[in-house]
């Protein structure tokens, strides 16, 4: 993978993360994770704009784990995750 940020800048941010303590950078990856979540259901909306919530989650799951299932899994999965979402509502 070609990199875009200098070794200096590389190094600086390496500093700067070691002096955060172990809560913040928990926090800090939190956060990350929420944001490619949001980034990643607004995708989904915009190109599916009459989604419900269950099949967003379902599609949710697909952009995480698709490559990390076989395709029988996969099914099974997003059918266990249609069943159990709509035995909530």
């Amino acid at each position: 993978m070609k990199r875009d940020t200098s070794i200096h800048i590389q190094e600086y941010y390496k500093t700067w993360l070691n002096l955060k303590t172990p809560a913040e950078r928990l926090a800090m990856a939190i956060e990350q994770c929420e944001s490619v979540q949001k980034i990643l259901e607004n995708r989904i909306k915009v190109e599916n704009p009459t989604i419900s919530n269950v099949e967003l989650k379902v599609k949710l799951f697909e952009s995480y784990y698709s490559s990390d299932f076989s395709k029988e899994r996969i099914e099974e999965i997003k059918e266990s995750i249609r069943r159990y979402e709509n035995l909530k509502q």
